[in-house]
């Protein structure tokens, strides 16, 4: 089974996440964990990522 947690940024989704995963004993993956290095660092410093950051290529 695959559960998704949708919000905005800030409103808890990885911790409730977690919190989730940790309780029925499953995986938890974070959406941001599929983004290359490069577009977490984008993102650590608040840079807003564009349509090319998530070309796939």
């Amino acid at each position: 089974m695959i559960v998704l947690i949708t919000g905005v940024a800030g409103s808890g989704k990885s911790t409730i996440g977690q919190l989730l995963a940790e309780s029925l004993g499953w995986e938890f993956f974070d959406a941001d964990d599929f983004h290359s290095l490069t577009n977490r660092e984008k993102m650590r410093q608040n840079i807003p990522l564009t349509e090319g950051d998530r070309d796939p290529g």
